[in-house]
């Protein structure tokens, strides 16, 4: 790991802190796993509404008696592993628990998308969502993010990979607020 991914992570941590002040809980993005050359990187992760991860979209005024109809999901930033641009990508997976949580299955995996990127500079990527299905059975749904590093002259060689699972959903009813954050997005029978 080089100083600038040092102090990169440093001032993460800072901010981090910071926001826990003013939140239960700091920046959450668990699970994290990381191979190969890679460079900075963050995912926007915390437990305050409009500083989610996800946001799950509902089709009524209220949590009760309303399917889920949509997950958008907040974009990484994706810094290149060296001072030339390179591409980087990511995608997410949508994965599904229908024993409370005990265990989740991937049932929907999105497309890359790719930017071109250095260690002074990150691509800016757009939010992206997924729609639900109708479903007959309640489940949970969580997010997991995979971010990609090139190799420098190819658009799809991995040269490295970092990977976790995004821990901040908020929730969005028909009226148009977002009113709580939970740890997942919550689909219940039609």
């Amino acid at each position: 790991m080089s100083v600038r991914v040092m102090s990169r992570v440093a001032l993460w941590a800072v901010f981090a802190s910071a926001l826990a002040l003013a939140a239960p809980d700091s920046m959450a993005f668990s699970s994290v796993t990381q191979s190969g050359t890679a460079g900075d990187w963050g995912v926007p992760d915390n437990p305050i509404v409009g500083q989610e991860s996800a946001r799950c979209f509902y089709g009524a005024s209220n949590a009760s008696g309303t399917p889920l109809q949509r997950v958008r999901v907040r974009p990484p930033t994706i810094w290149g592993a060296y001072s030339t641009t390179t591409w980087v990508g990511w995608r997410f997976k949508i994965l599904r628990s229908t024993n409370g949580g005990a265990t989740y299955k991937a049932v929907y995996t999105s497309p890359t998308w790719k930017g071109k990127a250095s260690q002074a500079l990150a691509p800016s990527f757009a939010f992206q969502n997924w729609y639900a299905p109708k479903t007959t059975t309640q489940a949970r749904i969580r997010v997991q993010e995979t971010l990609f590093w090139y190799k420098p002259g190819t658009k799809s060689t991995i040269e490295g990979k970092a990977a976790g699972q995004d821990d901040n959903y908020s929730a969005k009813f028909l009226n148009g607020l977002a009113s709580y954050t939970a740890n997942f997005c919550y689909v219940i029978q039609e």
